[in-house]
């Protein structure tokens, strides 16, 4: 047993120093990092958004590992593997299981390079959220399985072709079973190009069930591989334990009737999830705890504005970040907030300025941009406490009747231009303003 264990140890190991497999995979690793960081969301540091991340850069490790594995394989079968019978007294399986072995140690590299190096970026964010393990699982399940499938075709079909067909075919299973939503083959492989957010998490036991899956998919795969050298009990143990885990696999998938996310959140469930909060000059904000990072910056953006609301109806004492759907709960205003890249908040806070706005009523009033200027000068009085006639979209030049808008907006302030907003709420809400309320 000692020498079985050496000889297939060896022959992993040399397996592994073959230089053209280092530098495809450093290249394949390169890339997958690139991928896995585009596919993080900006500035928000949430465990479920990180794996999910990683799992998705498995499309590019699974094709690369697929190819480099049809590549291995085919080339044994054409040189042989006599260069490995030297080694020890092992039984015939052991030379292609040691190649195999091997394999699967590279894309556990590649797989867990990209996992390591996500991790170490997001930390940096203070990152929220649980860290499941089944997530990490899956994608890896996802690499080897690819992985054990290239190399199996490599050895049954030595040719020229392979490799590259091999490498393609990861990627057209993706690209095939991403049509099959409401079907549970569209869960069957990990990588589906989804979003996850705080307020859209993947169902309870789809990572598990996917990693079940796969794993039979691998077992087979190499009892595919390795099925000429195998006696007849092993590969039939082996049909048994792939056919268990696959069965097993998907089995789990089918109550999730080919959704990836869960249930969508109600708006009070969401608001619900806003636990972190900061007060300023009487605005409580709140935010989900991955969001935790941008307090300062929304407390600097949002207090003077709601200073601006408050003598008027849409009096500003509470924002809450929720999901996009639904009205806000009585007394809070929403805060939609999906990233935190750069002007993402000043965007948010015109997004929240532009809902005070009926838009059924403004859009009547589209053709007339004159109309529209006067309520877009308000707005604009409302984000940053000044009016630019000539920032006014639509409009060649500003007209007289928007300079003299300009210049009494200018001159308010805050409780004054609340005040004013009050008396005019009606008339601004549905974009109904004229000259004559600025005189």
């Amino acid at each position: 047993m000692s020498g079985l264990r050496t000889g297939i140890l060896r022959g992993a190991a040399l397996e592994t120093r073959t230089r053209w497999h280092l530098w495809a995979v450093l290249v394949l690793i390169f890339v997958s990092v690139w991928n896995a960081f585009g596919n993080l969301t900006p500035g928000v540091g949430f465990w479920p958004n990180v794996v999910h991340s990683v799992v998705l850069s498995g499309v590019l490790s699974s094709c690369g590992m697929a190819g480099l594995a049809a590549l291995a394989g085919g080339r044994e079968q054409q040189r042989g593997l006599s260069y490995l019978t030297g080694m020890s007294s092992v039984p015939a399986w052991w030379l292609p299981g040691a190649q195999l072995l091997a394999l699967v140690a590279w894309a556990s590299l590649a797989y867990g390079s990209v996992a390591v190096a996500v991790v170490v970026r997001v930390l940096f964010e203070a990152p929220a959220g649980e860290i499941g393990i089944s997530g990490w699982l899956a994608g890896w399940c996802a690499v080897v399985a690819w992985t054990v499938l290239g190399y199996s075709v490599g050895r049954l079909w030595p040719s020229r072709f392979t490799a590259p067909l091999a490498a393609v075919v990861p990627f057209a299973v993706y690209v095939v079973h991403y049509d099959l939503v409401g079907h549970t083959g569209y869960l069957l492989f990990p990588f589906l190009d989804e979003l996850v957010t705080p307020y859209d998490l993947p169902q309870d036991g789809l990572y598990a069930g996917q990693a079940v899956w796969l794993a039979g998919v691998a077992v087979a795969g190499a009892g595919v591989c390795l099925a000429r050298l195998l006696s007849r009990r092993a590969i039939i143990g082996v049909a048994v334990a792939s056919l268990v885990l696959a069965v097993t696999g998907v089995g789990v998938l089918s109550p999730l009737h080919g959704r990836f996310h869960q249930p969508t959140l109600s708006t009070a469930e969401s608001a619900r999830l806003s636990t972190v909060c900061t007060t300023s000059h009487g605005l409580a904000i709140c935010v989900h705890p991955a969001f935790e990072s941008a307090l300062p910056e929304l407390r600097d953006t949002f207090t003077d504005t709601a200073a601006r609301l408050a003598h008027t109806p849409k009096r500003l004492t509470r924002l809450v970040q929720q999901e996009r759907s639904g009205t806000s709960a009585p007394g809070t205003a929403p805060l939609y907030l999906d990233d935190l890249r750069p002007g993402r908040v000043e965007e948010a806070r015109e997004e929240l300025i532009s809902s005070l706005t009926d838009f059924k009523a403004c859009n009547l009033t589209q053709d007339n941009p004159r109309i529209a200027a006067l309520t877009e000068l308000v707005q604009q009085w409302l984000a940053h406490g000044r009016a630019d006639a000539s920032a006014v979209a639509g409009l060649p030049a500003p007209t007289t009747e928007l300079r003299t808008a300009q210049q009494t907006i200018n001159k308010w302030s805050s409780g004054q231009g609340s005040t004013w907003l009050s008396d005019h709420w009606g008339a601004f809400r549905t974009c109904t303003l004229s000259g004559e309320d600025f005189r």
